[in-house]
């Protein structure tokens, strides 16, 4: 497919023909925490965005918030990273499970958060966004210690 192809949108914006604003996400495949890292490319300058893990259906609840960061320089830079407790990607209530889970960089004034873990999409312009080119699995291996009572 065309990097340009306004279809690839893991590449680049849909509204962006000259195809200038793209993202990688680097992240563990397994672990006690979903580690990444974020880097976006050609965004807006001085445009807040917010990378999320989006549960479908629409409005993806369920969404967890990843981290947030305003574009800078002419370059439109973008860096967003850290490590989370997110349990398995994607959870098992997402319509894509067991295949994988969307990752997407979205307008910050388009969410809602009322927690890391309880967000919702309240308004919706995808010419704006960056979305996965492939879903992602993350397998939680978090262990669970029982408490443990004194004889």
């Amino acid at each position: 497919m065309d990097i340009n192809d306004p279809f690839d949108t893991g590449l680049n914006v849909p509204c962006d023909p000259a195809g200038k604003a793209w993202g990688k996400l680097k992240y563990k495949k397994s672990g006690p925490t979903f580690d990444y890292l974020f880097n976006g490319h050609g965004l807006i300058p001085g445009q807040t965005y917010t990378l999320i893990y989006f549960p479908d259906p629409w409005p993806g609840f369920g969404l967890i918030y990843l981290g947030s960061d305003t574009a800078r320089g002419r370059g439109g830079e973008v860096h967003i990273e850290g490590s989370l407790d997110t349990g398995d990607l994607p959870v098992s209530f997402d319509d894509n499970s067991p295949n994988g889970a969307k990752i997407w960089l979205v307008l910050s004034s388009d969410l809602c958060f009322r927690s890391r873990y309880g967000g919702l999409m309240l308004y919706w312009h995808p010419d704006q966004y960056l979305f996965e080119k492939n879903l992602i699995l993350f397998d939680d291996l978090h262990t669970y210690h029982e408490v443990c009572e004194p004889s």
